[in-house]
């Protein structure tokens, strides 16, 4: 691992993660849905940067709390649009709702494929562009999402904020 990304940035097993990170981050089911049930409202997008190409969607957003917009989730995003059409394209294209809220309302199957679950502490410059006070500790996955035939449907880093109520 490059030297300067292991001074902050620590790849954890599934069972190393502290509660309630380990319930909301090691499982195979869709995080928008996962978040709406811990935090009790739904989810609204809030894209900080975004790229659109003829092939995908690459963005940084924020789930919030649709009813307190607090942040629920720091994520980064590559949806691959081949895997979509008509209504379901558009709104991704849209970039104003979360995927998985799409993938649900279009009965979209999918899998859930996290791969990596790791532990980062924060720079200042980190901690200012994502508006996080202090020096805690984010925890996070890397994840895919694939159709049922194994199409990767988007590629998706999760992290999320510090100090959840468990």
């Amino acid at each position: 691992m490059d030297e300067d990304i292991a001074e902050f940035l620590d790849i954890l097993e599934p069972h190393q993660l502290p509660e309630p990170y380990q319930r909301l981050l090691v499982h195979r089911n869709d995080m928008t849905g996962t978040l709406e049930r811990y935090h009790g409202q739904p989810m609204a997008l809030r894209v900080l940067k975004k790229r659109v190409t003829a092939d995908e969607v690459a963005r940084q957003v924020e789930l919030v709390g649709q009813d307190d917009g607090r942040t629920a989730e720091f994520g980064a995003i590559r949806v691959n649009l081949d895997c979509f059409e008509g209504e379901a394209r558009n709104q991704i294209l849209e970039c104003r709702r979360p995927l998985g809220g799409i993938l649900t309302e279009f009965s979209i199957e999918f899998t859930s494929r996290p791969s990596v679950y790791f532990c980062v502490r924060p720079d200042a410059g980190f901690r200012h562009s994502l508006r996080i006070p202090g020096a805690g500790r984010l925890y996070g996955r890397c994840n895919q999402l694939l159709t049922a035939d194994g199409a990767v449907i988007a590629d998706v880093v999760e992290i999320l904020p510090p100090d959840l109520p468990s």
